[in-house]
């Protein structure tokens, strides 16, 4: 694209700065890579991840976009990921990508660098210090921004909900299934007619005890035959047994 092209594309993109975005000039990458901290793009590299990742344009005005292009030295995209893991500490490679445009009629060069968020509880450091964005400028990470990412708990993991890749409904017992029909239809009384015209892979689904039609730990767990409990792959095998009475 041209580079008016590409300056209209940079602006419907990236059009304003943020936590999630900077542009910088950075006309050469020798100089601007690993340079001076809090002025490199290293430091920004470490300020965007730091908050929830975001994206650096290079060879840019700031306020405008207007192109004006970076040597990128002696750096291809490759490269410049692997130094940046290299240079930024606990900077995740998963989600860091160098995108670079060349303009066909001015043949500048453009970087737009992706960055992912930190790891949880691990703050990135550039120049052995760790970096965050206020307002206009960078500045060594708060220490209330730093509690946050320290503070930082793991997502929920639902074990139950997972899919088994090579469970099917012959896994499932059909008493155990008819039981959890009429548990449903004492629970949603409405669907009591509905419910027996609904075959056993629409029935589950609607009782959610499959996800689009895929058999979960769940499924297994409440409506699976008792020989087929290994395909929970479980050390700790919990097994559903209904007892009658008489």
């Amino acid at each position: 694209m041209t580079e008016q092209e590409l300056q209209q594309y940079l602006l419907s993109k990236y059009p304003k700065e943020n936590e999630e975005c900077e542009w910088k000039e950075f006309k050469n990458m020798k100089n601007d890579f690993n340079g001076k901290e809090k002025d490199d793009v290293i430091s920004y590299v470490s300020a965007l991840s730091n908050m929830e990742g975001g994206h650096l344009v290079i060879g840019v005005v700031d306020n405008t976009l207007e192109i004006v292009g970076t040597n990128t030295y002696n750096y291809d995209r490759q490269k410049a990921k692997l130094r940046m893991t290299d240079l930024c500490a606990n900077l995740p490679s998963e989600g860091l990508l160098v995108e670079e445009f060349i303009t066909d009629d001015s043949h500048k060069t453009v970087w737009v660098i992706h960055i992912p968020k930190h790891m949880k509880r691990r703050p990135v450091y550039a120049h052995s210090k760790a970096w965050q964005r206020l307002d206009d400028s960078l500045v060594e990470l708060t220490d209330s921004r730093l509690n946050v990412i320290l503070d930082e708990q793991d997502s929920a993991y639902d074990w139950t909900a997972q899919a088994i890749a090579d469970a099917t409904i012959d896994d499932l017992a059909p008493d155990a299934i008819m039981l959890a029909r009429e548990g449903y239809k004492q629970r949603y009384p409405k669907f009591a007619k509905v419910c027996d015209s609904w075959s056993d892979k629409v029935f589950l689904d609607k009782a959610c005890l499959t996800i689009d039609g895929k058999i979960t730990k769940t499924t297994l767990l409440l409506v699976g035959k008792e020989e087929k409990a290994h395909k929970l792959n479980h050390i700790a095998q919990i097994v559903w047994k209904c007892f009658q009475d008489g």
